[in-house]
Formats: structure tokens, sequence, C-alpha cells
């Protein structure tokens, strides 16, 4: 009697499984549900693809920043190679057309130096459009 009631609630768990296998299988995807998912799709790529524009300008804003630092870097190092009074040294502002490194387009260096007592001042500006670089070292003598 067991096995016959056993038997049948299997019997009668099986059909129920069938019935919503076969529901489920048989009713596909609505138009609205596909649109709804096509929307969704297009939005997520729509800001995967902005997000792709803002790295890009940021990586190009890093290597402005980078070329702009290395050139104030080798300024100053071109400087504190020189002696306590060579010429180069001399006070004051020191504009762009002294600097002849034609590697510079779009950027332009100058460098301005104060005399202090026994030592000397020096500040080297970068510049490209919109932006600047400043970097500022002391030589002793």
């Amino acid at each position: 009697m067991n096995e016959q009631r056993l038997s049948w609630k299997l019997t009668i768990r099986r059909y129920k499984i069938n019935k919503i296998l076969m529901k489920n299988s048989s009713a596909g995807f609505t138009l609205l549900e596909v649109l709804i998912a096509m929307f969704i799709l297009a939005f997520g790529l729509l800001a995967i693809a902005q997000m792709q524009v803002t790295a890009i300008r940021g990586n190009a804003f890093s290597n402005r920043t980078t070329t702009a630092l290395t050139l104030a870097q080798d300024k100053i190092e071109e400087l504190s190679g020189l002696s306590f009074d060579n010429d180069q040294l001399a006070a004051g502002h020191h504009p762009a057309g002294a600097d002849p490194d034609p590697d510079l387009s779009p950027y332009t260096r100058t460098w301005d130096i104060v005399n202090g007592l026994n030592t000397k001042t020096v500040t080297v500006k970068v510049t490209w459009p919109g932006h600047k670089v400043e970097l500022n070292t002391v030589i002793s003598g």
C-alpha cells in the first residue's frame, strides 16, 4: 500500500515537472522583453564607450604633463651642472627664445634666476596651451 502511494506521488510530481518544463520551453521571448534587453545593452555599451573616451583624454594629458616635467628637469640639470659664475646663470628672466631646443613645440620653456647670498634660485617654467609646470632648485656656490 505504501509503495502504491509513493509511486502515485512520484507520478504526480513528474507530471507537474513535465508541465512546467513544457510551458517554459515553448514560451520564448516577447517583443517587449527583447526591446527592453536591447535598450539595456545599448545603454551599457554607450557608458563603456564614454569611459574609454575619458581614459584616452586622461592618458593624453598625463603624457603632455610628463613631457613638460622632463623638459623642466632637463633644464634644471643642465643649469645645475654649470659653474656658479657661468653667464647662463646670470640673474634675471631668460625667455623662450634663449632656449635653442627644437623639440619643444608646443611647449615653451623659460627660466628665472634670482641671486642670493652664495646661492642662485632657479625656477624653470614649461607651458603648453592651457597648462603650466614649474620646478625650482637652489644652486650654491
